[in-house]
Parts: structure tokens; sequence; C-alpha cells
């Protein structure tokens, strides 16, 4: 009988501790959604608040190529986000379409490269998914960051909401940050996020984050998930003289991928370098709206339209 007893309450034990164990375990999955819930509600807030900032570039270029006494022209339609950066209508966003020569020097170090310049013959900007397009002209270039900056013809009238660089954010190693684009009008011109983590930080040739994955927002800003501005994804040249990098192209790429060194990537610039930048292209992008206006008041006006023939 005793032992009977004995093994009653044993078995009372082992349904007691299976239910605490299961209780346990319901409690943590349970808690579990309420995490993921939180961090989903802020990204969609983030989406939410920033996603009006962020428009469609349309532009066409005209690339003229130069190498081996031979040369070449070639017109390119290309379409890149962008973000508002002044209510007045001062957009920025990433260089490559508008001097593709840059970034190739960049990949390209120590190797002959076509001469080339690329000049944007028209550029149009649309609003969310709003199929009017406004036309824009190109006010200022930062061939250090990676960006240009381009200002609406006729602003007035438009409710722009333009992302703050002022008033960074702060962020350290390991922070979670996040990146908004737009994808291009085959695909409703949607806006997205992509989240990332500060994986370093670097002094020289300019204070900046590493990140621990690329990102294909090249000009745009970086986020933190409370949605303060951090800075931009943007190209930090390491500075390095053409001699320092050329003496065999093909071993300096080999050693840049066993190592990390050279090469190109991007980096988190961070806001207070590009409030800089966007308070010196805002003064250009008002010169050169002023000089626009006084040459198109200058122009001779349009000769009148031929008289309509005889019925």
């Amino acid at each position: 009988m005793a032992a009977s007893g004995t093994q009653e309450d044993w078995l009372v034990v082992r349904r007691t501790l299976s239910l605490s164990v299961l209780s346990v375990l319901i409690g943590a999955a349970s808690a579990l959604p309420v995490h993921a819930d939180a961090e989903a509600t802020r990204f969609a807030a983030l989406l939410r608040d920033t996603a009006p900032s962020f428009v469609t570039v349309k532009v066409v270029t005209k690339t003229s190529l130069h190498m081996g006494g031979k040369s070449a022209d070639q017109e390119s339609r290309i379409e890149v986000p962008g973000v508002v950066v002044d209510a007045g209508g001062l957009i920025m966003a990433s260089i490559v379409p508008f001097a593709p020569e840059r970034l190739m020097k960049l990949f390209a170090r120590g190797e002959r490269m076509p001469q080339s310049k690329t000049v944007p013959n028209d550029i149009e900007v649309l609003f969310e998914q709003d199929e009017k397009e406004h036309r824009a002209f190109l006010a200022a270039t930062d061939s250090n960051l990676g960006v240009v900056f381009l200002q609406l013809e006729e602003p007035a009238g438009l409710k722009l909401r333009a992302v703050d660089f002022s008033h960074p954010a702060v962020a350290a190693l390991g922070d979670l940050v996040v990146a908004v684009s737009r994808l291009g009008k085959e695909y409703d011109s949607t806006a997205y996020f992509e989240t990332t983590r500060i994986s370093g930080e670097i002094n020289r040739p300019r204070r900046a984050w590493v990140i621990d994955h690329g990102l294909p927002t090249l000009g745009l800003p970086i986020f933190s998930p409370a949605g303060g501005v951090l800075g931009i994804l943007g190209i930090v040249d390491p500075g390095l003289d053409e001699a320092d990098a050329s003496t065999d192209p093909s071993f300096s790429v080999a050693m840049s991928m066993l190592t990390g060194g050279g090469g190109v990537r991007f980096f988190v610039v961070p806001a207070p370098a590009v409030a800089a930048v966007i308070d010196q292209a805002r003064q250009q992008a008002a010169q050169k709206a002023a000089e626009r206006a006084a040459a198109k008041k200058a122009a001779p006006p349009p000769p009148p339209p031929p008289p309509s023939p005889p019925p």
C-alpha cells in the first residue's frame, strides 16, 4: 500500500510539473507575437509617416563615350527613387543615373576606363501613385556623398513633406536601422522598407557607419526604428591615389575580396554632414531658379503660328 501511495504521489507530481512546463511554454509562445507585433507596428508607422516624402524620378540622359580614338553617344531612360528634403521642392537622389562615371571610377581603380560624360536632358518627378509628372532641373551635385539635388520647376500648390536632417537621431553599434524607398511604376510605385544593423564605425576618411549587409537605397535616408533620421546611404571615397591602386588591377581586386579592404562599399553617413550639404544645395537651387527665370524672361517670344489655309 505504501508503494502504491508513493507511485500515485509521483504521478501527481509529474502531472503538476507537466502542467507547469506547458503553462510556461504557452506563456512564452503567446509573448512572442506581442514583441513581433510591437516591432511590426513601429515599422508600419515609420513607413506610413515617411512614404509621402519619397518620390519617383524619371530622367532621360545622353552619355558620350570616348576610347581608343572612337566615340559613341547613348540615350538612356531611367527611373530612380528620390526623397524630398525641402518643402520648396528640393529633392535628393542617387548620383548614378546623372554621373555613372563617378561610380565606375571608384569600382575600376587602376584600370583604364573610357572617358564619358553624361548630361540629363529631361527630368520629371512623380509623387506616390499619382500619374502627373512634375518637371525638375538639376540644381546641385555632391560627388563625395554620391547624391544629386533636383529642384521642381513649379512647386507652388504642392503640399510637400520633407525629411528633416537637422535633428538627427542617435545610433550605436548593433542597432537596427531602417531604409525606405519606392519600387518602379511597374510595381505601382509602392513604398517599402528594409532593415539592417550598424556593424561598425569608421572615422577616416570621414565618420560613417558600416552596415551588416548592402541596401539598394544609395542617396536615400536611413532611419531609426522610432522614425528618427540617422543619415543617408552614401559613398565614402577611400581617397587612394591612382598610383596606390594601379600596381596590378586583378591582384588588387582579389586582395580586396579576401581582406575586406579597398574596393567600394556604401556607408551610413550621419545626418549632420548631410544637412550641411542640403543647405548648400538649397542655395544653389535658388540661384539656378533665378537664373532660369531671368533667361526665360529675356528670351524672344515664340513666332506666331502660321495662318490657317483657306477653306
